[in-house]
């Protein structure tokens, strides 16, 4: 990837007059290859590293030593406030551009609903993927948001506030510090923020509160004094909050039982939102009192796909009553699509994980995006799992290659051994493989890899992620000694030996790299289609940039309402605008961009949140 000549790219409110890369200060990236056996080693090191980083140097304890924080107010006098909500971003040019594209409009009709560019623009966590840098931030980020509107004036220019996810965090959290908490502009957005977390007061008695969870799912000292002197200095009883958070603890806790996540934020909400008092530290002489605030909606990405639920479920004998409380992800900012049908329909918190004395509340799903049917069927495309990922299949042809090597060199091939039984070959390689502990370990290792790819995180499903992943790694290994037998058997039919070791040597790539392949798809294909597990890992590889979404919010004085839009299929092909002024776009989609809902527009009644308070 070519180097950026700057850290990021220089504002300017006119388009160059070609697209080049170097006047641009950006590159349009494609979909990442997450099956790139290097892409996944600088993962896996990036993510080490980052458990260090937040182990030993918490970035998040050194801003609040450099600077006071303030909750921003500037929103909380106006008679309407509109709001957007974006998360999991920062990935493929075609689905982020597209999303920035429709941000930027300064008008958007949905589905007989008119609807305004919002006053602010939240980012939900993991704004750059694979991991974060100054390049890549240029290149998949600020890139196409500059693109898509360069330029508003100060005063109308809206504002950007950013919580960080886990792979914003993947280099200790450095370049979002820089990027969104130094007042910089992305395009025609502002960001406002000095740390990883933010309180925005709202007009109505609203607040917006977006905290930063770290990778453990932890919320620092310094962010816990945060909220609670914005709880005790700024709220009133009765105040409204929509917190933002990267991940969607109470999905995860539902179906993957992942307690920690959930207990924090169940910790972090009663605290400092719902039950104050219950736990309150003796206050500041110039401190308030802690109040009782209300906590109507939840909103949070990680999850590259929309999902909704509400509490109390739907009455049958008085249906007319509105759910108090909205639990929402909308992770399709960008990144490749996840799934839907593993998530339940609905589900019960656990009682030994709550807080305080309130009893667990019931969950009611009220879409999904995709819908689940959909979903069921789009993982079927992991049947095409070896053309969709040539990386991994030349990896896997690669690997029968080593591994033929490593059997002609301990002399497993000999003419004595030259069997037309393949099972009878199978059995004389695997005796042979315990004459060999060095090529025994080899082997043991290849299997071992397999079997540790299993996802055990889903606890309901854990024995058939256990037996899964050891039939899997079984069949790899056993496809790998006779995929070889019958490639040396067949081509010992070639006369020559130069003739012979080319031929089979392309074998092995092409056939090695189709079998690897498909028995990896096969597999993703049963284990999620069929048991709901490998969500991330099942349609990664089929990087599907379409079936994107964002939230629009619109706050007056009688109701807050939530547009989930939805964009079904972003365009493939964009023609460059030259000279382009005045916020102007400066790529035009070659075929249309069409913008929906995904549901009804949800609507909290203000006069109904005070009734809860």
């Amino acid at each position: 990837m070519p180097k950026s000549t700057t850290p990021f790219p220089a504002w300017a409110p006119t388009s160059p007059p070609t697209e080049d890369k170097d006047k641009l200060n950006f590159e349009r990236q494609k979909m990442e290859p997450w099956y790139d056996p290097g892409q996944l080693a600088r993962t896996a090191l990036r993510t080490i590293l980052s458990s260090l980083f937040g182990t030993y140097a918490d970035k998040r304890e050194m801003q609040a030593c450099l600077k006071a924080s303030e909750p921003y107010i500037k929103l909380a006098d106006k008679d309407e406030v509109w709001i957007d909500y974006i998360s999991d971003l920062g990935s493929g040019f075609n689905s982020t551009y597209s999303l920035a594209y429709l941000l930027g409009k300064e008008e958007l009709h949905v589905a007989g609903h008119d609807t305004k560019r919002g006053n602010l623009l939240i980012m939900g966590g993991d704004e750059v993927y694979p991991t974060p840098s100054w390049e890549q931030y240029a290149n998949r980020l600020i890139g196409p948001y500059r693109s898509a509107k360069s330029f508003i004036s100060e005063p109308n220019a809206p504002r950007l506030f950013a919580i960080p996810g886990n792979h914003d965090w993947y280099d200790g959290l450095t370049s979002f510090l820089k990027v969104f908490c130094q007042q910089r502009w992305i395009g025609a957005w502002k960001t406002e923020q000095t740390r990883s977390y933010f309180a925005i007061q709202l007009p109505h008695n609203w607040w917006l509160w977006g905290i930063d969870i770290q990778l453990s799912e932890d919320i620092d000292l310094p962010q816990q004094e945060f909220f609670e002197r914005v709880n005790r200095n700024f709220t009133k009883p009765g105040d409204k909050v929509i917190l933002c958070t990267a991940e969607p603890s109470w999905v995860y806790q539902a179906y993957k039982r992942r307690d920690k996540s959930f207990r924090n934020l169940e910790w972090f909400c009663e605290r400092y939102i719902t039950d104050p008092n219950l736990r309150a530290k003796p206050p500041h002489p110039t401190d308030g009192p802690l109040k009782k605030l209300t906590l109507p909606v939840t909103i949070t990405g990680d999850m590259h796909h929309y999902s909704s639920y509400f509490y109390p479920p739907t009455d049958p004998d008085n249906p007319t009553v509105p759910p108090l409380e909205w639990k929402i992800t909308a992770g399709g900012g960008g990144a490749f699509m996840h799934p839907t049908h593993h998530l339940p329909v609905d589900f019960k918190e656990d009682e030994d994980l709550l807080y305080g004395q309130r009893k667990p509340k019931e969950y009611q799903s009220k879409a999904f995006y995709p819908d689940q049917k959909k979903s069921r069927r789009l993982v079927l495309g992991n049947l095409l799992f070896l053309i969709k990922n040539p990386w991994f299949t030349s990896l896997m042809g690669a690997l029968y290659l080593f591994f033929t090597w490593m059997m002609v060199s301990a002399e497993l091939f000999k003419p004595a051994y030259d069997q037309s039984d393949p099972w009878v070959a199978l059995c004389r390689d695997l005796s042979g493989l315990i004459r060999h502990p060095f090529l025994l370990l080899v082997t043991i290792l290849i299997g071992a890899g397999f079997i540790s790819f299993a996802d055990r995180s889903h606890k309901r499903n854990r024995w058939a992620a256990n037996a899964g992943g050891l039939l899997h790694g079984v069949i790899q290994v056993v496809s790998l000694l006779m995929g070889t037998w019958f490639i040396d058997h067949f081509c010992k039919l070639i006369p020559t030996d130069w003739e012979r070791i080319s031929v089979q040597s392309l074998a092995l790539l092409l056939i090695g790299g189709l079998i690897g392949g498909l028995v990896m798809g096969v597999y993703l294909l049963i284990a999620n289609g069929i048991f709901g597990t490998h969500e991330t890992e099942a349609f990664s590889s089929l990087r599907i940039q379409d079936y994107k979404n964002f939230l629009r919010l619109h706050l007056t004085k009688d109701h807050l309402t939530i547009y989930p839009v939805n964009v079904e299929q972003v365009p493939r092909q964009w023609t460059y605008q030259a000279n382009m002024t005045n916020g102007e776009p400066w790529f035009e989609p070659d075929s249309p961009l069409h913008a929906g809902l995904i549901e009804p527009p949800i609507i909290i009644d203000n006069l109904m949140s005070k009734k809860t308070a």
